[in-house]
């Protein structure tokens, strides 16, 4: 369950609060499995959140064997499935975020038995770069096989599924949401000119090694366009080493850490800059790039990241995965526009694409097909009957 001090579920939570908006008897339920140091008791939780019924249990059992820890989750799934329809009638369908971390084989073969339907959400990068166990990837193999409806979050993911998985049967692809009202874009700050000012560059996510925050700031140190300042969004382990490398390579008087931030902190920091940059090359999807174009500004990233196809003149540029020269060229050709108004053009684009009302009203389109199809598959039983 997200939290003010953790996110985990956040994309989860918000798409059952919208989807309760628009369908009735949406529960949002949850299997909690980290450790003694996040989890410190065992216990249940029936309660309404933002207008969503949540039924969760937390159970400090992270660290213990694999199959010890699939056992005990299908029990306590099963247990919030039979509080569910105690609460009410049965659900109709199960929609599973990230079921390879959040299913087990004995809840999906529960579902098959009772006639729920089974919709499937992957967002794992694991999946995408295809480092799954054989017992993983034997389970993925199981779901795709058998959900009602598999979705995924990008069309790299998709590949990576099917190389995987080796089954031909649809996969639909459904990007991750952004708010619209939360990122959107402060009109008036791109709509004057404002040569002479330093051009602000941000950079967000977790500071560990994966996300390649080194290379951001070894091209950063390299611009020919000094008039530039960098913004980093974000907490983890390389935090203090990044900061000492800032004034190794003497940028530390350009480069700001702000630390973790929400979404409205992250929002406003977005708005009063000029360019998202990431030379992450780890991502499944890249919702950062999302949340600065709908804010209204361009985005600079890795030529091989999921959402390279939406990458054009307007809405920024690609440079060549872990090439300094090339990130460096392409944060000096980005600034060098500084004046350019795009707000007009980018963020009714993302809009379009990765609202919420757009990704869910496609997330409703899903459900309604497989409760159609049970629906068809019913009287098809009973005519044949």
């Amino acid at each position: 369950m997200p939290n003010k001090k953790n996110s985990y579920g956040l994309f989860e939570f918000n798409q059952a609060k919208l989807l309760s908006q628009r369908l009735d008897g949406v529960c949002y339920a949850y299997v909690d499995n980290q450790s003694i140091r996040i989890n410190r008791s065992i216990h249940s939780r029936n309660f309404v959140q933002e207008g969503v019924r949540c039924y969760g249990k937390s159970l400090p059992i992270g660290g213990l064997p694999k199959p010890s820890i699939e056992k005990i989750r299908s029990y306590e799934l099963i247990s919030l499935l039979n509080k569910v329809t105690i609460d009410g009638h049965q659900p109709d369908v199960v929609y599973a975020h990230f079921p390879l971390l959040t299913l087990t084989p004995r809840f999906v073969q529960e579902l098959t038995t009772r006639g729920i339907r089974l919709v499937c959400m992957e967002h794992w990068s694991k999946v995408r770069k295809t480092e799954l166990s054989q017992r993983e990837a034997s389970f993925l193999k199981h779901l795709v096989a058998n959900s009602n409806a598999f979705c995924c979050v990008s069309v790299d993911l998709e590949r990576s599924i099917r190389r995987i998985t080796n089954d031909k049967a649809p996969i639909y692809v459904i990007p991750n949401m952004v708010s619209s009202e939360v990122f959107c874009p402060i009109h008036s700050k791109k709509e004057i000119s404002r040569e002479g000012d330093a051009y602000t560059f941000i950079a967000l996510g977790r500071l560990v090694r994966d996300k390649k925050f080194d290379l951001v700031l070894d091209a950063f140190s390299r611009l020919s366009n000094k008039r530039t300042n960098l913004t980093i969004v974000g907490d983890g382990p390389d935090g203090k080493r990044l900061k000492r490398k800032t004034r190794a390579l003497g940028v530390d008087r350009r480069v700001t850490f702000v630390g973790w931030l929400n979404s409205d902190e992250v929002a406003s920091l977005l708005k009063m800059s000029d360019c998202y940059v990431s030379a992450s090359d780890d991502e499944t999807f890249g919702v950062p790039f999302v949340e600065a174009w709908m804010c209204g500004i361009p985005c600079i990233g890795p030529s091989n990241n999921p959402l390279r196809d939406s990458f054009d003149e307007t809405r920024g540029m690609l440079f060549e995965r872990n090439d300094i020269e090339s990130l460096a060229e392409a944060m000096d050709a980005v600034s060098s526009d500084h004046c350019v108004n795009r707000v007009s053009t980018i963020s009714p684009w993302a809009k379009s694409r990765f609202s919420e009302i757009v990704v869910i009203d496609r997330v409703i389109e899903v459900i309604k097909t497989t409760l159609q199809e049970k629906d068809s598959s019913t009287r098809m039983g009973k005519d044949a009957g």
